[in-house]
């Protein structure tokens, strides 16, 4: 140690660091800098703790042998902590989380906080980005699963440092393993209906879990009004972090992550719209992902990635200008579908009698909205022959005598 403390007692080269005796005392040098001959020595195998003057950590930059007398140090300034502390409380848990997941959908965060994510101690995988992914990792870590990065290990950060390589973890392959879609059931849409959307991730076909998550909705919101959103239904992806300031835009960027992760159909999200626009508008949910990754060995799914193309859009139907039903085919055996109209919302009922005037079964029974609607009779356990069916319908808030009712006659014949 007497010879290293010799030897750092050189004066440096221009903006080069001063080593005496007294201050090489500040810095720790995890491996000797005794070098038999001249030529640049790799800064990975100095770390130096303090600058001349301050107590703050630095890293050596670059390590120079000056023909057999001393070193030159170029020191650069770094900020210690714990990687993946974004909010700087000296800790790593699941607020952490919160603040990437609210970060990635582009929520305000306090300046600190920012700073901290602008630095790097955020980006856990390294790849440049704090965002789901990195959630989604730090969760696992937190729960005591073990993960391929040093969440909570100490660090010092430069800011001008380029990302370190990104540990390899694997991608799924060139073909796609899993689909999504923001779409609602099929079905005829008319100006004035509520629209349910549920979005879905469908890894039906893949052998990777969904642990995370950052997409991206978008619609016309002169033809979609949102009215309501939701979390999935799917276990474990119920509360989202959203950000809905450009809503009324026909805007939403959400993020979540689940370190344990849902295989096969997964319900992420839902939407409810009124619809607004005018007949022949489309109806169009536009859905993207900029993050996805998997529970337990986050792979980027994105590459395995197809999302429904929306090139043939729902459209927003004309809704009927008066009652009406009818059945087809007729005759029958077994099954006919009973079509009915409504120009309004109203109370609809339908049932079914033989020819003795015995009701045999009542389809409906229940408030529809304005529309066209199907519902199938099923006479398999019936004997051919005449049968009638009696449809009605009313508004019971525009009162009595405000109705339709209309006695048709349908033929099974086995």
């Amino acid at each position: 140690m007497k010879r290293l403390k010799n030897i750092l007692s050189v004066c440096s080269l221009a903006l080069g660091l001063l080593f005496t005796q007294q201050t090489a005392g500040q810095y720790e040098i995890s491996r000797s800098v005794i070098a038999s001959g001249g030529g640049e020595m790799s800064s990975a195998d100095y770390k130096v703790i303090g600058t001349v003057g301050q107590p703050a950590i630095g890293m050596i930059g670059s390590a120079n042998y000056l023909s057999g007398i001393g070193f030159w140090y170029t020191v650069k300034m770094c900020t210690p902590g714990l990687l993946g502390d974004v909010n700087g409380d000296e800790s790593v848990n699941s607020t952490d989380a919160l603040v990437m997941l609210s970060f990635d959908v582009g929520l305000p965060l306090p300046e600190p906080y920012l700073e901290r994510i602008a630095i790097g101690f955020g980006d856990i995988n390294t790849d440049g980005l704090t965002g789901s992914t990195d959630a989604l990792i730090l969760l696992t870590w937190e729960i005591g699963f073990p993960v391929p990065y040093p969440v909570g290990q100490p660090v010092c950060l430069p800011d001008n440092l380029p990302p370190a390589p990104r540990a390899s973890v694997g991608k799924p392959g060139g073909e796609e393993t899993l689909t999504a879609a923001a779409a609602p059931a099929a079905g005829q849409i008319f100006t004035g209906q509520k629209l349910e959307v549920p979005v879905i991730v469908n890894l039906a076909d893949s052998p990777y879990k969904l642990g995370s998550y950052t997409a991206t909705l978008e619609w016309d919101p002169a033809i979609l009004q949102l009215e309501k959103y939701s979390g999935g239904a799917t276990e474990g992806f119920s509360d989202p972090v959203v950000n809905d300031a450009g809503a009324g835009n026909g805007k939403l960027r959400l993020a979540h992550a689940y370190p344990y992760g849902a295989r096969g159909a997964v319900n992420i999200f839902n939407l409810q719209f009124a619809v607004i626009g005018k007949a022949g508008s489309d109806i169009r949910v536009s859905l993207s992902f900029s993050a996805m990754a998997a529970a337990e060995s986050f792979t980027d799914l994105l590459p395995g990635l197809k999302v429904a193309e929306d090139n043939a859009p729902l459209m927003v139907e004309a809704l009927p200008e008066a009652f009406g039903v009818e059945n087809y085919p007729n005759p029958f055996n077994p099954v006919t579908h009973i079509r009915y109209a409504l120009p309004v919302p109203a109370k609809v009922k339908i049932e079914v009698f033989n020819l003795l005037g015995q009701r045999v079964i009542t389809l409906v029974n229940e408030h529809k909205p304005a529309g066209y609607h199907v519902v199938d009779f099923d006479a398999s356990q019936l004997a051919s022959g005449m049968y009638y069916y009696r449809f009605q319908a009313g508004d019971p808030s525009v009162g009595s005598g405000q109705g339709f009712q209309q006695v048709n006659k349908m033929l099974l014949v086995k």
